[in-house]
C-alpha cells in the first residue's frame, strides 16, 4: 500500500492540530499521555480518542485526507470555574451588604 503523510500544524499544553493523509483506514497516534478530558474531531466531526497500547492518544480515520484537532476540555475545570464565579459573586455581595442598626453606638452612652 501507499505511505500515510501525518503532519503536526500546530501544538500547545491544550491543543494539537493535525493534518494526516491516509492510504487506507488506520490510527493515527499522538505521542502524549492518554488522559481523560480530551476531545477530537475529525473533519469538524467529534471522534473517539482510544488509548493506542493502553498509555498514548490514538484516532482511528478513514482513508483521505483530514484535518484532526485535539484539544484538552476536563468537565472539571468547567466545575472549578463556575464555583469560583459563584463563590466570587457571593462575596462581593456579602462585602456590599450593609448591616442596618437601629441605634447609634453614641445613643448607648446616653
Amino acid at each position: 500500500g501507499a505511505e500515510d503523510q501525518v503532519r503536526l500544524l500546530h501544538r500547545t499544553w491544550f491543543a494539537a492540530k493535525i493534518d494526516a493523509n491516509m492510504s487506507c483506514k488506520g490510527m493515527v497516534i499522538l505521542s502524549d499521555i492518554f488522559y481523560p478530558g480530551w476531545h477530537a474531531t475529525v473533519d469538524g466531526q467529534t471522534a473517539k480518542i482510544y488509548a493506542a497500547d493502553m498509555l498514548v492518544r490514538g484516532i482511528v480515520t478513514e482513508a483521505g485526507h483530514h484535518t484532526i484537532e485535539i484539544r484538552y476540555q476536563p468537565w472539571s475545570f468547567y466545575l472549578g470555574l463556575l464555583l469560583f464565579a459563584g463563590a466570587t459573586a457571593f462575596t462581593a455581595f456579602l462585602w456590599r451588604k450593609k448591616e442596618h442598626v437601629d441605634e447609634s453606638p453614641l445613643d448607648l452612652l446616653n
